[in-house]
């Protein structure tokens, strides 16, 4: 794979946004991000608030900017952030380039890192099927999802594995682009990470697996 290619965001204003609301363009076309509602998880640390900016009505093929400066772990859990979407029309869809910065203060190596589209918060979210238009751009993922940690990404209408790679102690780029459809009034992106397995916990899954390698052998010869 490539080496990551980073974008600058469009038309991104600074100071970036950490206030309880969004920057967000005055002229919308279909599907388009409104403002951010709840941001929860078990491994929230702390998430600046998004900025957001929509393409004008007249560049149906411009691209949307969703700017997270700050998105901190500090467990090893998820973060949910939702999304307020409106339109009307179900045909319509605007794509967004999410552009974020991710810390790991968890005090863990992570192995791989993981987003997912849905509906609901906490134990109430579903991942979507992607038949209602939201995804990371599928079917093609043209430019390739990416990060600048780990060299390679899984990829499903809602749903990157990224991985082939250790994240440590400090802040990695994320660069995705997700489809907005109309017919939806909210939506969730849900993060999280995989920590790399203890020593310890490698040593006993050695000595579990050949605890039972030794078992099976000798029920063999009885």
């Amino acid at each position: 794979m490539k080496q990551p290619t980073f974008f600058s965001l469009k038309r991104l204003a600074l100071p970036l946004c950490t206030a309880a609301a969004c920057l967000v363009a005055p002229l919308a076309q279909a599907g388009t991000i409104t403002g951010v509602g709840a941001v929860t998880g078990t491994g929230l640390g702390f998430v600046a608030v998004p900025v957001i900016i929509t393409p004008d009505e007249g560049s149906p093929d411009d691209t949307g900017n969703i700017g997270i400066p700050i998105k901190r772990f500090d467990q090893t859990g998820y973060i949910d952030i939702e999304f307020f979407v409106r339109g009307s029309d179900p045909s319509g869809t605007t794509e967004y380039l999410l552009f974020e910065s991710v810390d790991n203060n968890t005090g863990v190596d992570w192995s791989s890192y993981t987003m997912q589209l849905g509906q609901g918060l906490g134990a109430g979210f579903t991942q979507s099927d992607g038949t209602n238009g939201l995804t990371f751009d599928a079917p093609n993922y043209i430019p390739t999802p990416n990060s600048s940690v780990f060299a390679q990404v899984l990829t499903s209408p809602t749903r990157l594995d990224f991985y082939d790679g250790i994240q440590s102690t400090g802040s990695q780029i994320y660069q995705v682009w997700v489809d907005v459809p109309d017919g939806i009034q909210t939506f969730t992106l849900r993060q999280y990470p995989t920590p790399v397995p203890e020593p310890g916990t490698l040593v006993l899954a050695a000595i579990a697996v050949g605890g039972f390698g030794l078992l099976k052998l000798r029920r063999r010869r009885a």
